[in-house]
């Protein structure tokens, strides 16, 4: 998880600091011996982060010491979402920086929205298309553009086709 992977690579790189300065200063490579006092160093430490020490925290209090880093993240509201579930939407791609905004790239396959993922900061939605197939990927918003399925232009014909696998219609 996202959330908490965060924190444990915090802990790493202080651990790993922590390590190389006791093998500089006295000119050794032997850090397993003191492998646990550095430990205990860092549980008893107040962390910011968390506003306690590590090895304050207890069945009473823990709720809100995991909260407290993430309050701000998880008091927001959720902005209402662009798409509900049922809606027709196609997949448009994640445009590059220096690609013209005109020049939209679209799925030609149109989906239907079968699940609404709301998080705190993002929403996304799972797809399905028109025989009921989940799609395995999950996509925010922004990467999704609703049609209505009216105004979708049908082929009716294929006149010939080219070289590179492109048809004139």
């Amino acid at each position: 998880d996202v959330i908490k992977c965060s924190v444990v690579e915090r802990f790493y790189r202080t651990l790993i600091s922590q390590i190389i300065r006791f093998l500089t200063a006295p000119n050794t490579l032997r850090y397993v011996d003191i492998l646990n006092d550095l430990i205990n160093g860092y549980n008893s430490l107040y962390h910011s982060s968390i506003k306690i020490s590590p090895s304050s925290v207890n069945l009473l209090n823990q709720q809100r010491v995991f909260y407290n880093p993430y309050k701000n993240e998880l008091q927001q509201k959720h902005a209402i979402p662009k798409f509900k579930g049922g809606d027709n939407v196609r997949i448009v791609e994640v445009q590059n920086v220096f690609e013209n905004v005109y020049m939209q790239k679209r799925m030609a396959e149109v989906l239907r929205i079968n699940q609404v993922i709301e998080r705190p900061q993002t929403t996304m939605f799972g797809l399905i298309d028109f025989e009921n197939t989940p799609i395995k990927i999950r996509l925010y918003e922004n990467e999704l553009l609703k049609v209505s399925l009216d105004v979708i232009p049908r082929i009716r014909k294929i006149v010939g086709t080219r070289e590179r696998k492109s048809c004139y219609i």
